[in-house]
């Protein structure tokens, strides 16, 4: 009899021990997986992809500065030529953009020609997500004509285009001349929403003047900036 029940406290004795040893081997099996689960990279890794996420979560814009090179576009009241005043809107436009996290590109950085097909083909090599085509408008048969003009080609390029034009009128002295379709090569021919914008008419000698100003530049790129921001925000 006494046997027997040494026999059991024996058995008992086994089973606690087993019944500890298999909880300890899962607790042990467990942390081995959470950790194979877990990032252990060191911080500036950590810093690393976080900053990989955040360019790969923002859009890109693509900045258009009309006209270069061969192709001076439209020429001022005193001869001022109309690449020169896009490039340097754009790219004051391009350093607003940059400052808020945006990526954003330009189908031109200098006094080059680029094809309206290469402008187009640039949307796609950048996978863009919006298109903003910067130009300055021009009629010498009257030189009292201004204002500034926002065209879009497609449905889904309005609410972009209103967006903008709408920052336009609140911050520009200038006529707002409208929203307006119109069938123009680099907007009609992108299915991401694009906007080509004619800010002013050099032809015009006072509004030229004012076009001219370091100010403006400031001014109007400022109102593209929160045009598109404001998009982007609402989407």
């Amino acid at each position: 009899m006494e046997l027997i029940k040494r026999k059991r406290q024996k058995l008992k004795l086994k089973f606690i021990i087993l019944l500890i040893f298999v909880l300890l081997g899962g607790s042990i099996v467990f942390k081995d997986f959470v950790s194979s689960q877990s990032y252990t990279g060191s911080e500036s890794e950590t810093q690393e992809r976080l900053k990989s996420d955040n360019q790969e979560a923002s859009p890109t814009i693509l900045i258009d500065p009309g006209h270069g090179g061969e192709d001076p576009g439209s020429i001022g009241f005193s001869e001022i030529l109309e690449k020169d005043l896009t490039l340097e809107t754009s790219k004051i436009l391009f350093e607003k953009l940059k400052e808020a996290g945006v990526d954003v590109k330009l189908t031109r950085e200098d006094d080059r020609y680029v094809s309206l097909d290469e402008r187009v083909d640039l949307v796609e090599t950048y996978n863009a997500d919006a298109l903003i085509s910067i130009h300055f408008d021009s009629f010498p048969d009257d030189r009292s004509v201004g204002g500034f003009t926002t065209f879009y080609q497609h449905k889904f390029q309005k609410g972009l285009g209103k967006s903008i034009n709408n920052s336009l009128n609140q911050s520009l002295t200038l006529r707002d001349r409208g929203l307006k379709s119109g069938d123009l090569k680099v907007i009609r021919e992108i299915d991401i929403p694009g906007v080509l914008l004619e800010l002013g008419y050099i032809s015009n000698p006072q509004e030229e003047s004012l076009i001219h100003s370091e100010e403006f530049k400031q001014d109007v790129s400022t109102a593209i900036f929160n045009g598109i921001m404001s998009y982007l925000n609402k989407r």
